[in-house]
Parts: structure tokens; C-alpha cells; sequence
């Protein structure tokens, strides 16, 4: 089964090419990297996936649904059901403990907090925190932090989970630690398309897709 469809997706800037003539597919449960260096194209292509932004010209399809045919406001319904984004930089709510960070996409969702406690405190335990669902950010290290972050993501039950440079905060054991968590993922199910710079982050991945100036190198062929 097919996760994301590219085809020929390009994003300008102005006269900027931030992504171009992008082309190819990532498959259900897979972990897929996109290396190259800052400024090639790489988390623009993620946003673009995600719908975070609109492309300029060619197509990307998640899950069999044509992004670039959905509103503004139907592209983020869409990302809330189908799509788990995770940052470098965890963006969680320093006022909110651990598993009230996992339950705000529910939130989102229009589900009250409390009905969310147990789902959230599940998908802890999938990350290995059970014991820390209490804790504020403040409280945790920065890989305990990514991890929540990682439940978080998971918390709508999305097929696809975009990591835009997870482990670019982390030091080395703690960001293998993070990666092979992300493998494990796949494992059950979910697709993950991860941007990074690193070599070694991107290792761990089932294949990579390099990114020049906007372009995948030697792009893939669709069927």
C-alpha cells in the first residue's frame, strides 16, 4: 500500500525554488529519511506533505488524497486525522504535564482533557514514560521531552508521522535511542518520513532520499 505520491511537486518562493520537480513514493510502513544539506529543500518538502504549505505546481498524494486540492482549512482537518508531525525542538506546553502535552491534539479535536487521560497515559507507556506522565518539560531531559513529543503525534492514531530533524537536539546515544523508537513505529503500522542532515540519523532509516537545491536526486519512478 502506498502512503505519498509525488509527482513533479514544486514549491517557489517568489522566483525561488524552495522544492522542484520533486518525484516519488514512499509506501505504507516505511521509514524513509530526506538528507541534504540546510537550505536544499528539505523541510519544505515536509510541509508540503504535511500541508503545512500549498505547492506551486505538481501533485502529492497522502493516503490517496490530493493535498494540493484542499483548502487551507481542509488541508489542517486533514493533518489533524492522518498526520503526526514531530519537531526538532519538541514545541511542548510548559504549563501542561506530560500526558496532557500527549492529549492536546484531542483537544484540538474538541474532546474534553479528562476523557483523554488514558489513551494519553497508553501511548506513554509505548515511549517508555509511563512513570514520568506527571512531569512538567521543565522536568525532563531532552530526550524524555522528544518522546512525549512522539506520543503526541501518535495521539490521533495517524498513519503518517513527519520528523523534521528529531535528533538535531539530542546528543548521539540519546538520538539513537529516539531513531530506533521511530523504527519501531513502522513496525506497527505507521509510515515515517524524516528530514535530517546527519548521516547517522539517517542510517536508521529503510532508504533515503537525497535533496539538492530543491530537487530529489535521480527521482524515483511512479507506476
Amino acid at each position: 500500500m502506498t502512503a505519498v505520491v509525488a509527482n513533479e511537486l514544486s514549491c517557489h518562493f517568489g522566483d525561488i525554488p524552495a522544492v522542484d520537480l520533486a518525484s516519488f513514493r514512499v509506501d505504507q510502513g516505511e521509514f524513509v529519511a530526506v538528507e541534504g544539506p540546510s537550505g536544499s529543500g528539505k523541510s519544505t518538502l515536509l510541509n508540503l506533505i504535511g500541508g503545512l504549505e500549498a505547492p506551486t505546481s505538481g501533485s502529492v498524494l497522502v493516503d490517496g488524497v490530493e493535498i494540493a486540492a484542499l483548502g487551507e482549512s481542509d488541508r489542517a482537518a486533514f493533518r489533524r486525522t492522518h498526520v503526526g508531525m514531530v519537531f526538532q525542538l519538541y514545541d511542548l506546553l510548559p504549563t501542561l504535564n506530560a500526558w496532557q502535552n500527549v492529549a492536546v491534539p484531542a483537544l484540538i479535536q474538541g474532546n474534553r482533557l479528562r476523557t483523554q487521560r488514558s489513551r494519553a497515559q497508553e501511548l506513554l507507556a509505548r515511549v517508555g514514560l509511563s512513570e514520568r506522565a506527571e512531569h512538567r518539560p521543565a522536568e525532563l531531559s531532552g530526550g524524555e521531552q522528544q518522546r512525549v513529543a512522539i506520543a503526541r503525534a501518535l495521539m490521533n492514531d495517524p498513519k503518517l508521522i513527519l520528523a523534521d530533524e528529531p535528533t538535531g537536539a539530542l546528543d548521539s546515544v540519546t538520538g539513537d535511542e529516539i531513531l530506533e523508537l521511530m523504527r519501531s513505529l513502522c513496525a506497527d503500522g505507521q509510515t515515517v518520513i524524516m528530514v535530517t542532515h546527519a548521516a547517522r540519523a539517517a542510517a536508521h532509516a529503510d532508504r533515503s532520499l537525497q535533496m539538492v537545491d530543491g530537487s530529489v536526486v535521480v527521482p524515483e519512478l511512479i507506476d
